[in-house]
């Protein structure tokens, strides 16, 4: 370690990413001079909590704006360079040739060690970025402020947002919460790609619920204009027109690497910055960190780069830690996010079947629904899990999870380090995690899930969904719930058997032909199976899910 080495360490790019390496520079080395060079008049904020204060859920700008400069300049003792863009990189000679866009003059700034945190930028299209005054896009403090200032002159309430992601979701949530309409448009089907089908559908079906308008597979045909310098109303390629009183545009999102690139820095596969396990580039003294560096995927050692302020914080620390003078490694890219939609929760971590597929794994799901807590308590949210699991060495590879109430972001963030840590499907099933009736069940999902994936690759359980479920002339489905639940709702053509009256009724049941059991959500037809294969019963298939999992999959068509 070269610690309190009096070296200069600047850092392009004052958004969290660059903030956090300078905080950790400068708790690691007290002798740094260490110079942040921002393009803005601001020093930025992360696009959510822009979105609070855009849509008018954060009242007051000195709720996310207070002392923040004064604090970094003060008690961190960083020298800030505000309105101010780097144009040039020398390598040879160590040194940023930056402009004043205040005087438009070029000043040079010397560095021992230099951190790009430039990240990115989303873009209006081209045919709206002249002469329209209610078009925006969200990057910035100085956008949050045209956008609130513009709902406040102009009373917009029809708001347009362009683009399915994770910050289209954000603003949609923020802005429905404050009685504003809300029009979602993509050209693709709404959600984030990181989630399989039916968590799409259902993250769809919520939006819907909470009053967003989805326009799916929809793109825009033609901007209709009430006067020369604003936009009334969409036309979708379906040719439906959509009123329209302010439109936020999410769907072109650019990494800043221009700079890198005229600095020939090597791009890896994913065209951004390429970096080793210290966020070092091909020059060993320029860094590169968030959405603008290609680093590696933990799980399977492909490029990847990181977009959400967690994973930018880690590999921040990293770089400012090695340019301060402190060794460290970054050990690579779990992607997780979550996402709170008034009271529904939402979120995925690691990989997804279409990602197995995709790379060749052998693998497989589990899907579990469950409460979150004792069911003699008197309010019980319900939890829809599913994991991803290696067949091979049985560990746990990716997880999404939705429900109401607060288990959601616990449950998520138990998977991501059960995935960082390798754990396996028996390492679930034995943690011993913390017990009270009114937060959790004795029988923790976590191991329930664990419990489950492990009965399947141990033999105990065949496990089929209703898709897979082959339509012979002879099909014998079988019913196990209680009789209420049975009259309520069930597949045309099955058999009821109560699984309380299963043994008593083994001879009802035909041994030469396929049986399919159907319970609510799996867990009694996991019984069943092992009552009927215990009685030597051989072609036994248990519907993942139960009647629960149908129901999501036959209103998913």
């Amino acid at each position: 370690m070269d610690e309190n080495k009096k070296i200069q360490i600047v850092i392009i790019g004052g958004s969290v990413a660059g903030l956090a390496a300078a905080k950790r520079a400068r708790r690691i080395n007290e002798l740094a001079e260490i110079t942040i060079i921002e393009e803005s008049i601001y020093i930025n904020f992360p696009i959510s909590a822009l979105l609070l204060y855009a849509s008018g859920n954060i009242k007051k700008l000195e709720t996310i704006y207070n002392k923040n400069e004064e604090e970094l300049e003060e008690i961190y003792n960083f020298r800030l360079l505000k309105h101010h863009r780097a144009i040039d990189i020398d390598r040879k000679g160590k040194k940023v040739v930056v402009k004043n866009l205040n005087s438009d003059k070029n000043v040079e700034v010397v560095y021992d060690k230099l951190i790009l945190a430039c990240g990115g930028k989303f873009t209006l299209p081209k045919i709206v970025q002249k002469k329209v005054n209610n078009v925006f896009v969200i990057n910035c403090l100085k956008d949050a402020l045209r956008i609130r200032e513009y709902i406040e002159k102009t009373s917009a309430k029809e708001i347009t947002i362009v683009g399915s992601n994770y910050y289209s979701l954000i603003a949609a949530d923020n802005f429905v919460k404050r009685g504003f309409n809300v029009d979602l448009i993509d050209k693709k089907m709404i959600g984030l790609r990181e989630f399989d089908y039916e968590f799409n559908y259902i993250l769809r079906e919520e939006l819907i619920r909470k009053g967003v308008n989805v326009y799916n597979n929809s793109s825009i045909k033609k901007f209709i204009k009430n006067d020369k310098e604003k936009i009334s109303k969409i036309e979708l390629s379906n040719n439906k027109k959509i009123t329209t009183h302010l439109i936020l545009f999410f769907n072109n999102y650019s990494p800043n690497i221009t700079l890198a690139k005229k600095s020939s820095l090597d791009l890896g596969e994913t065209e951004k910055i390429k970096v080793n396990n210290k966020m070092q580039t091909v020059d060993p003294d320029i860094f590169a960190i968030g959405s603008i560096a290609e680093s590696f995927n933990r799980i399977t050692n492909l490029p990847e780069n990181a977009q959400l302020m967690s994973l930018v914080q880690i590999q921040a620390r990293v770089a400012g830690s090695i340019a301060a003078g402190q060794d460290m490694n970054y050990r690579g890219i779990i992607n997780t996010k979550i996402i709170k939609f008034q009271d529904f929760i939402i979120g995925y971590t690691g990989l997804n079947i279409q990602s197995l597929n995709k790379l060749g794994i052998d693998g497989f799901s589990v899907t579990l629904f469950s409460g979150d807590h004792e069911r003699y308590q008197p309010i019980i949210d319900k939890l829809h899990i599913k994991i991803i699991v290696d067949k091979v060495d049985r560990r746990i590879l990716g997880a999404q999870i939705c429900g109401k109430g607060n288990k959601v972001d616990k449950k998520l963030d138990l998977f991501n380090m059960a995935i960082y840590s390798n754990l396996t499907i028996d390492d679930l099933e034995m943690l011993g995690l913390s017990f009270t009736p009114e937060l959790s069940y004795s029988k923790n999902p976590i191991n329930t899930v664990g419990m489950i994936a492990s009965n399947r690759l141990n033999g105990l359980t065949e496990v089929i969904t209703i898709n897979d479920i082959l339509l012979e002339s002879k099909i014998y489905i079988l019913d196990i719930r209680n009789k209420r639940e049975y009259m309520k709702s069930h597949i045309e053509g099955s058999i009821w058997i109560p699984l309380n009256e299963l043994r008593k009724r083994l001879d009802e049941i035909p041994r030469d032909i396929n049986i399919y059991i159907c319970g609510h959500v799996g867990i009694r037809g996991y019984i069943a199976e092992r009552i009927l294969k215990g009685n030597g019963f051989k072609n036994v298939y248990n519907i993942e899910g139960g009647i629960t999992a149908i129901k999501l999959i036959e209103n998913m068509r």
